[in-house]
């Protein structure tokens, strides 16, 4: 007769997973970011720049056509996530209410920054193009 080892693997994968960290979705991590950043920690603030702005920026970008203004707004996002941390609810992904945060302000910004380069432009243009007279 075999000895039945089925409940030693069984005993065995639970203690090991028991000490084993298991891997964390990304929008875990932003949640649990966000209730940091709720009680003020700068680092977790630091953690979600570091994991979002490029694709805050790149959207900007999208956005405005042109990357002038992108940093700029970028920043004004997490200054806004910074500032709405406690009102944050977990109801549906983080990456869908900072996206929503970006869209809103690049539509905010979009009619200043075109004027903006509006006023760049004529200005070169008066600059580089003597008028007649």
């Amino acid at each position: 007769m075999s000895p039945n080892f089925s409940c030693m693997k069984t005993a065995n994968v639970e203690a090991i997973s028991s000490r084993v960290a298991l891997p964390v979705s990304a929008s875990d991590q932003d949640v649990f970011w966000m209730q940091r950043v709720a009680k003020g920690d700068m680092e977790a603030l630091q953690s979600l720049i570091e994991a979002h702005q490029a694709r805050v920026v790149g959207t900007v970008v999208k956005m405005l056509g042109d990357d002038l203004d992108a940093e700029d707004i970028a920043q004004q996002v997490f200054i806004r996530v910074w500032k709405s941390a406690g009102r944050y609810q977990p109801t549906a992904k983080f990456t869908t209410w900072l996206f929503k945060i970006t869209r809103n302000l690049s539509l905010m910004n979009c009619g200043a920054g075109s004027a903006i380069r509006s006023r760049r432009y004529s200005t070169r243009r008066r600059s580089t193009f003597p008028t007649g007279g």
